[in-house]
């Protein structure tokens, strides 16, 4: 094994990599579900719920749709996942809600080409998916395509791949800014010599957290903000995170590597 890999295994022992806390698919639920209920007032402080048709777009396990069919005002919920198995989890997850149709259902669907038809929905969420997207331009544009006039992105993203948690490598290793430091093949060999937890996070492999980091979209805030304007949204709340890094993420040059994540309403003007 090189010796930058075995640095990295090492470095371990004093820069803990992240406890597996939800290492089941209904703990992850429960969390979801709970960081849902913490974030709707935030958006809600910027956009009318009442009476909206709103569409979570990568909802996953379904936990934040079936928040907010249950717990806000919301006319209708539905939500879209490219995975056939998650929107199966999905139903389930809502089935043992008490929440179904017509308030709440689930349809397997690409981001990129959603299976909706123009102008269908007063509100959009995008939760922690933004740095995930291949194109970006292309996401934004189907997202403008599929609200309505007036209608608005609630949106948080991160964290962002300069950040020093973007490579999304934190339960394997406690390095920041890992893939800025070391080279992609070394920590790939790191990982390989990591025992696989029992219960993994989202059912997710030590191998497919490492493919997952090669599909990171390197998105820098400068980026996205101007992604945003030209694709035609009024930013109505934009607050870059996390707080106490804030200062540091507006430092020129230096600032993608202290601005982790996005929080964000997008008015389609």
């Amino acid at each position: 094994m090189r010796l930058s890999a075995r640095l990295l295994l090492a470095s371990n022992r004093v820069l803990r990599p992240r406890r597996r806390a939800h290492a089941t698919d209904q703990a992850y639920f429960d969390h979801t579900f709970t960081v849902a209920r913490g974030r709707a007032p935030v958006f809600a402080r910027h956009v009318d719920l009442g009476g909206k048709r709103l569409l979570d777009i990568g909802c996953g396990l379904g936990a934040k749709a079936i928040f907010y069919a249950k717990e806000t005002p919301v006319a209708e919920v539905v939500g879209v996942d490219l995975s056939e198995r998650r929107i199966g989890q999905a139903r389930a997850f809502a089935e043992c809600a008490g929440v179904g149709e017509p308030r709440l259902r689930f349809e397997v669907g690409d981001a990129s080409g959603m299976p909706f038809e123009n102008e269908s929905f007063d509100l959009l969420l995008s939760e922690d998916m933004i740095e995930h997207v291949a194109d970006v331009p292309g996401f934004l544009a189907e997202c403008r395509r599929v609200l309505r006039p007036g209608g608005s992105i609630l949106m948080r993203g991160g964290p962002l791949y300069f950040s020093p948690w973007g490579a999304h490598l934190y339960y394997q290793f406690g390095m920041p800014w890992v893939t800025l430091l070391l080279s992609r093949s070394a920590i790939r060999e790191a990982s390989a010599s990591l025992p696989e937890p029992q219960g993994v996070f989202l059912s997710m492999s030590l191998a497919e957290e490492i493919e997952q980091l090669e599909g990171l979209n390197r998105l820098t805030p400068r980026r996205l903000t101007r992604l945003v304007d030209e694709a035609g949204f009024e930013r109505r709340l934009w607050q870059w995170g996390p707080r106490k890094m804030r200062f540091l993420g507006c430092l020129p040059l230096i600032g993608p590597l202290f601005t982790a994540s996005i929080t964000a309403v997008l008015v389609k003007s």
